[in-house]
């Protein structure tokens, strides 16, 4: 015997099979059902955001949320749980108020990194729905238009006590503003340091679009 669930509301629903037999004890046995019927449906997710450039804002994605019972549904809260780095805005009746039987509304969200890396968030839905709140993932990866070439150094072995020559990376905002570079605006471990003289980015220095500045990387002599 197979049974499946087709509620025709929203709301636990509960039933019973009966079946009928010749067994010595008892020519009745029963079984207890329940479910629970979910009026609303969320598609659109998850939203998969991929790469952004940090401080730009990425293209709409769209989540529909639509009422599929004979009741209306009441609607609650429609938030973020990272307002950082994602934002949203919908169509969707204020709280309080309802999404008739058949309605639908959108929740369009965009992504706009503030650091780069991986990020990951939700879009979370609130109403009188059982299945409340409804939950969409969301992610996406930040990253840096600012280019650093070459983005690693390797020294040849150096001998003790004589600084290395000085090796130049090259700083290039591709990005389409202006940057403005922080305070120190290069700063480096031990036991390797800074070139004197050549190196141009400096503090608070202004990049303008598609243009560059140096740094002169060396291992100091060391005794």
């Amino acid at each position: 015997m197979y049974v499946f669930f087709k509620p025709t509301a929203a709301g636990t629903q509960t039933g019973m099979i009966t079946i009928e037999d010749n067994g010595f004890f008892s020519d009745t046995t029963t079984i207890s059902l329940e479910g629970t019927g979910s009026a609303i449906s969320v598609t659109g997710g998850p939203l998969l955001f991929g790469t952004q450039a940090v401080k730009t804002t990425s293209a709409a994605k769209t989540v529909r949320v639509t009422n599929k019972g004979t009741a209306s549904v009441t609607m609650g809260a429609i938030t973020l749980n990272d307002t950082t780095d994602f934002a949203s805005s919908n169509t969707c009746p204020a709280s309080g108020s309802t999404l008739a039987p058949g309605a639908s509304c959108t929740i369009s969200v965009v992504f706009k990194p503030k650091t780069t890396g991986a990020k990951k968030g939700a879009l979370i839905i609130h109403d009188s729905d059982p299945s409340s709140p409804q939950i969409v993932g969301m992610t996406g990866t930040g990253t840096s238009l600012v280019a650093l070439t070459p983005n690693s150094v390797t020294f040849a072995p150096q001998p003790v006590g004589i600084a290395s020559g000085l090796t130049k990376v090259t700083l290039t905002n591709n990005t389409a503003a202006s940057l403005t570079l922080g305070s120190p605006a290069v700063s480096v471990t031990a036991p390797f340091n800074i070139g004197t003289g050549p190196t141009s980015c400096s503090s608070n220095q202004v990049i303008a679009a598609g243009q560059t500045c140096f740094i002169y990387m060396r291992v100091p002599a060391i005794r």
